[in-house]
């Protein structure tokens, strides 16, 4: 999962880095809130960690996944796409 001082990319304000993790009061129940900060737009969001998954909140790649990206958008993948049947492109790409 995610910890403070994560970074992160969140689909709606770009990078931004997780600054805490707070407990609320809500109605009578107490939730997790994830405190982002988005710099470059100058943001903080509270997202509830019951919303984390459904978000698109992830974490920034390695460089290692990177590379590989950068190659397979410069050459293509290893097995061209047009070899591979319907049901096992999924598992594969």
């Amino acid at each position: 999962m995610f910890k403070v001082g994560d970074h992160v990319v969140y689909p709606y304000h770009g990078a931004g880095t997780i600054q805490d993790i707070e407990e609320k009061d809500v109605l009578g129940e107490t939730h997790s809130y994830f405190i982002l900060n988005f710099p470059l737009v100058d943001v903080k969001l509270m997202l509830p960690e019951t919303k984390i998954n459904d978000s698109g909140l992830r974490k920034v790649i390695e460089q290692s996944e990177l590379d590989n990206l950068v190659d397979a958008l410069q050459n293509g993948p290893e097995i061209p796409l047009l070899q591979v049947t319907s049901h096992v492109r999924p598992k594969i790409y």
